[in-house]
């Protein structure tokens, strides 16, 4: 099993073409949903020198994993069901993904994970259709967040 890695904005823009390529290779990138809002803010920006805000967009998506990684659930729904007592935390190295419904077929359990938000972003990003991440009410919530927590920070 590779190292499992969660990464920043910032992480991908410092990697050049060649060094995503060995990142996505050697670790197990896991994509934390405010990425995708991180990065969809750089949309909205006044474009700087010759390149504009569509072209710093693909210049990160060119560099996000491809053949491997998974998006991590969402950090406040695992807080709320945390406060309720529902969500254990995994301490033996999966990823918490949402969206997960139990199934079982003779004497065997297990867990089946629909395409959730998170893994259909992920799956578009990989294909460079960034402006299609997030519904737009949605986008629009976490982007109101985002700029709450600038203020307070």
């Amino acid at each position: 099993m590779s190292i499992i890695s969660l990464f920043d904005k910032s992480f991908v823009q410092w990697l050049t073409v060649d060094e995503s390529v060995w990142f996505d290779r050697f670790f197990y990138p896991v994509v934390c949903p405010i990425f995708y809002v991180e990065t969809l803010a750089d949309l909205s920006k006044k474009p700087r020198g010759d390149r504009t805000a569509d072209t710093e967009v693909r210049i990160i998506a060119d560099k996000f994993p491809e053949m491997s990684g998974t998006p991590c659930g969402e950090h406040l729904s695992m807080a709320v069901l945390d406060i309720l007592g529902v969500f254990q935390p995994l301490m033996d190295g999966r990823i918490p993904r949402s969206g997960g419904r139990s199934v079982s077929g003779g004497n065997r359990v297990g867990v089946v994970f629909d395409e959730v938000p998170e893994m259909a972003a992920f799956r578009r990003w990989q294909n460079q259709e960034f402006y299609e991440v997030e519904p737009r009410g949605r986008c629009t919530a976490r982007r109101d967040t985002v700029q709450m927590w600038q203020v307070q920070v």
